[in-house]
């Protein structure tokens, strides 16, 4: 559970940033927030289109862009992954993540973290 692991995680953030713990917990502790989010924008898509004029069919299909590549930066590794992962995995795209070379920890114990709950 990302929740539960929170703590662990800041710490290895503030290890491989130099960032303030204190700053870390806060901005950790919402991690989970971006994953319910936009968990509940797609089941609450409600795929208006706008009229047009004429005999046309007008309908928005909304299918997932395949792999996404995503780059996380140094400073702040954790937060940046989520806002993209996040968004990424909701609308049914398969994610590759290669996390900064300086700071790559956080994001890999994400990915154990993902990998042990269940996420493909």
């Amino acid at each position: 559970n990302l929740r539960k692991e929170i703590p662990r995680l800041a710490k290895l953030e503030v290890a491989q940033t130099g960032r303030p713990i204190r700053e870390m917990n806060a901005q950790l502790a919402r991690l989970p927030e971006w994953f319910e989010y936009f968990g509940a924008v797609i089941r609450t898509q409600e795929g208006t289109v706008p009229p047009f004029l004429g005999s046309y069919i007008n309908y928005v299909r909304r299918v997932p862009l395949g792999v996404c590549g995503l780059l996380t930066p140094w400073n702040h590794p954790m937060l940046i992954a989520i806002k993209k992962i996040a968004p990424a995995i909701a609308t049914g795209n398969s994610i590759i993540v290669k996390p900064s070379e300086f700071a790559p920890v956080s994001v890999v114990e994400l990915a154990r973290i993902c990998s042990e709950s269940g996420l493909p």
